[in-house]
């Protein structure tokens, strides 16, 4: 004779998806983005962003492994980061070959101008 349901449990709720828990279930743990239903990448953590900034710091070997991780697919965060990096590095230097040209040319127009050559 005992009824262990609620007599409201019954009723449809207008604002409720029917696949939502709950305001009172646990969080779950999402493995796929809700977005675009994509497998969710694992954050980088601090020891490997410690340890990517430590390999980077090596003069040559910073520099192949920028190139490496710019064009792996092993981590898209890391991949975004390096290939950033290097496209500001291209960018920085045109802008300073060419500020350096102009002053060069600067120069040696100067210098032509006073008789030195």
């Amino acid at each position: 004779m005992e009824n262990n349901n609620n007599d409201f449990d019954n009723i449809p709720n207008k604002f409720q998806n029917e696949n939502d828990p709950g305001p009172f279930s646990q969080p779950q743990q999402a493995t796929y983005n809700s977005y675009n239903n994509q497998p969710v990448e694992p954050e980088m953590t601090v020891g490997k962003w410690m340890l990517t900034f430590l390999v980077f710091m090596i003069p040559c070997v910073g520099l192949i492994m920028y190139i490496v991780w710019a064009f792996s697919d092993e981590n898209k965060t890391r991949r975004d980061y390096c290939r950033a990096y290097l496209l500001f590095t291209i960018i920085a230097t045109v802008v300073v070959m060419i500020v350096w040209f102009a002053v060069i040319g600067a120069m040696i127009g100067a210098m032509g101008g006073m008789g030195v050559w």
